[in-house]
């Protein structure tokens, strides 16, 4: 008699398990936050690349001017 309760307690058990892991493995993650933040990122991302062109167009210009390699005019002209 006690092997049978052995077994029904083990059984119970590992159903038990069982659902945990069924719970567990069924639960997905918060996709809209997810895709909300990806195009937050993607978004911060390309203003800093917008801002920094700006800069980066300053230091060509810079030097061009700074080594008078191009004409006072097409200097102006590549400024624009």
């Amino acid at each position: 008699m006690k092997e049978i309760i052995d077994l029904i307690e083990t059984r119970r058990s590992a159903e038990d398990v069982a659902n945990v892991i069924e719970v567990s493995s069924s639960s997905t993650p918060d996709l809209p936050h997810a895709a909300r933040d990806r195009r937050l990122l993607i978004f911060v991302a390309l203003v800093f690349d917008f801002i920094n062109g700006f800069h980066d167009a300053a230091n060509s210009i810079a030097t061009v001017v700074s080594t008078r390699v191009l004409a006072p005019v097409t200097r102006c002209l590549a400024a624009f």
